[in-house]
């Protein structure tokens, strides 16, 4: 990989110059503040403590990083960029068999965990980082090389294995100024860092804070709404799941404000608190607009947003009225078939494939193919589905988020996902897993009856189950991983309880 004369800013070490005094991160869980310049000082003693590359080769300075979503992590993942490092935050609900797995696939030169394990890389234990002594001086960091890689992240792997998408800073910055020039962020508004940090939907907003001098609160849930008043909230990242449990939570409340005899020990400033945020970020799949209106209602203003791990996160997003715009530095348009393809400033430098850099995801003039299906009409982008999710029913494609969308939008389903089993008939059929909101109920015939007057006839759904509580319909990250779901389901040696 070549590499740049170009430099970019360190955002940190400019915030700390700009706003030393303003606060950065403000834990909750521990009633504890760090300004922006006492969060320099930190990541700069962590950065000491780490021993920096001894190679500007990309292999020799992966650092795989155990990761939740605390201030400590947060540090860390800057501290290991500031150190010289490519981090790869990765979940703290891997395995220890996962983790050793990935040790041996991307040899990293370290591996932070809290974990004791024996695996073919140093191991560092981060409480021993933030209690030790600095073991070399790395110079005060304030420029990047632009095409120099600092992160890794893998990709959702919503419809196959997770790739490792490798990011330079220039890409973060100018992926962070482009969203706030949509979604205006400035000193004294306080975002919520609720989303995984070792995914891209929780990484951003590191770098959009750092840009904009806001504040970053950890240690709250996005569908806590008593969290959210109390600490003043005014920008969130969220998926659909969250904002209706918050929609739900503020139902109840306002039922217990109605009927204060019921609630003796609820505080009378409490109901008297409005709710409202501005600017909540919801991502990660399709939203039906009936639920945005709801939201609106509530006095939540819901940006929808599409994105992806390859660009840095946002690439489109639509205001609360339904207006889409294309970030700023980046573009998007769709092939003959109807597939994004995207490319701009905030774009990877390419995938990490056994031990080398693979760019040839990109074709000649820089596009990147999503493999989203997509539609732009009367200026809002709808996104039909991912190409490698259709399968065919007896001669008719079939696109299983179609099916999804207009299941969800009955009220009494929360979650839904439609897979499909072979039959000899029609080669695959579709099937639909249902999870119902609580407290609601519905039978399979109301549901066929709700889809026959949207779908024709071969997209109803043959089979009706009851979405199980597992770990292949739940996540690692912000997406269900469709391949794991589909292999279980069709493993399955009987069908999975009737959905009544």
């Amino acid at each position: 990989m070549k590499s740049s004369s170009k430099t970019v800013h360190c955002l940190l070490s400019r915030a700390a110059r700009l706003w030393p005094k303003a606060p950065a991160l403000i834990d909750a869980a521990a009633s504890a503040t760090l300004s922006f310049q006492a969060l320099d000082e930190r990541v700069q003693a962590l950065s000491q403590r780490l021993d920096g590359p001894d190679s500007n080769a990309i292999a020799q300075r992966l650092v795989l990083l155990e990761c939740h979503t605390r201030v400590i992590d947060l540090i860390l993942i800057l501290a290991i960029i500031r150190a010289g490092w490519v981090c790869v935050p990765v979940s703290f609900r891997s395995t220890d068999r996962q983790l050793q797995a990935l040790v041996c696939e991307l040899q990293p030169a370290l591996l932070i965990t809290e974990r004791h394990l024996v695996a073919a890389c140093t191991v560092i234990d981060p409480t021993c980082l933030a209690s030790g002594t600095a073991r070399r001086q790395t110079p005060d960091w304030q420029e990047f090389a632009a095409d120099r890689p600092v992160t890794g992240l893998f990709t959702s792997g919503s419809s196959g294995q997770p790739k490792l998408a490798l990011h330079s800073y220039s890409a973060h910055q100018a992926s962070a100024d482009a969203s706030r020039q949509l979604l205006p962020l400035q000193p004294g508004d306080r975002n919520l860092m609720s989303l995984p940090l070792f995914h891209i939907g929780g990484l951003a907003p590191l770098f959009r804070n750092l840009l904009a001098g806001s504040t970053m609160i950890c240690g709250g849930r996005a569908d806590d709404a008593e969290f959210l008043m109390q600490h003043g909230i005014s920008h969130l990242s969220f998926v659909s799941t969250q904002l209706r449990a918050l929609l739900q939570q503020q139902k109840q409340q306002k039922h217990q404000k109605q009927h204060p005899n019921q609630h003796p020990n609820q505080h009378p400033k409490q109901q008297a608190r409005t709710f409202r945020i501005p600017y909540a970020l919801v991502g990660g799949g399709p939203i039906e607009p009936a639920l945005v209106l709801q939201a609106r209602r509530a006095g939540i203003d819901c940006w929808q947003t599409y994105g992806l791990t390859e660009m840095a996160s946002q690439v489109a997003t639509g205001t609360p009225d339904g207006r889409w715009q294309i970030l700023p530095g980046n573009d998007l348009r769709l092939d003959a078939a109807g597939a994004i393809e995207v490319r701009g400033a905030t774009r990877l430098i390419g995938y990490w494939r056994n031990g080398r850099l693979d760019r040839s995801c990109f074709s000649r003039s820089g596009w990147f193919a999503t493999q989203d299906l997509g539609r732009w009409h009367d200026g809002q982008l709808s996104i039909q589905g991912r190409r490698d999710n259709l399968f065919i029913s007896g001669g008719e494609n079939i696109q299983p988020e179609e099916i999804e969308h207009h299941l969800l939008e009955h009220p009494a389903i929360e979650r839904v996902l439609v897979c499909s089993l072979p039959e000899a008939n029609f080669g695959r059929r579709p099937i639909a897993l249902i999870g119902l909101q609580a407290g609601n109920s519905v039978s399979e015939n109301e549901l066929r009856l709700w889809l026959e007057a949207r779908l024709p006839r071969f997209k109803i759904p043959q089979q009706w189950w009851q979405m199980p509580e597992r770990p292949e319909f739940m996540g690692t990250g912000l997406k269900i991983n469709r391949a794991r779901v589909q292999a279980w389901v069709e493993q399955q040696p009987q069908p999975l309880k009737p959905f009544r």
